[in-house]
């Protein structure tokens, strides 16, 4: 290596801790300016005693920043309007109505309890609700397979559904 590189390596070196060390610039940032990698700008710089040093710093001025912004955020954070008292009453007047199906020493027939129990039923092609694959070997024999779809004809009779 003729000595004008040499000079000229040293030189970057020095210029590459003075930016790390003082200027606190990061590696990737070094590593643009001097348009090398920034591994090659790591490797120049594990070789220096300091870097625990500044890397201590480092982590310590992100830790502040973040703690900034943090309570920044906090400060700054607009929650928005609640309506879980609305959800709340609405959850609760479907649990009652559930519970009272439930609880009734009648029979229940089958479109109450697939309504009661809608996460163990699929809808086929033509409407009809069926038992899930997973939970046939889980549920007792008197829980229906298959519930037929409503017709509309139903409903002209006045049926809720």
């Amino acid at each position: 290596m003729s000595k004008n590189k040499q000079v000229k390596k040293s030189t970057n070196i020095e210029e590459i801790k003075r930016l790390y060390f003082e200027e606190h610039l990061t590696q990737a940032e070094i590593a643009r300016m001097f348009n090398i990698s920034k591994q090659a700008i790591s490797k120049k710089l594990n070789k220096d005693s300091n870097l625990s040093t500044e890397k201590n710093y480092k982590h310590n001025i992100s830790l502040q920043k973040k703690k900034a912004y943090n309570q920044n955020y906090l400060r700054s954070y607009c929650r928005r309007k609640s309506t879980d008292t609305e959800d709340y009453y609405i959850l609760q007047a479907k649990l009652d109505n559930d519970s009272l199906l439930l609880s009734s020493h009648k029979t229940m027939d089958d479109y109450a309890f697939s309504q009661t129990n809608s996460s163990i039923y699929k809808f086929d092609k033509k409407g009809n609700k069926i038992l899930i694959d997973s939970m046939k070997s889980k549920v007792t024999y008197d829980v229906p397979r298959k519930i037929a779809a409503l017709r509309l004809s139903l409903l002209s009779q006045g049926h809720h559904i």
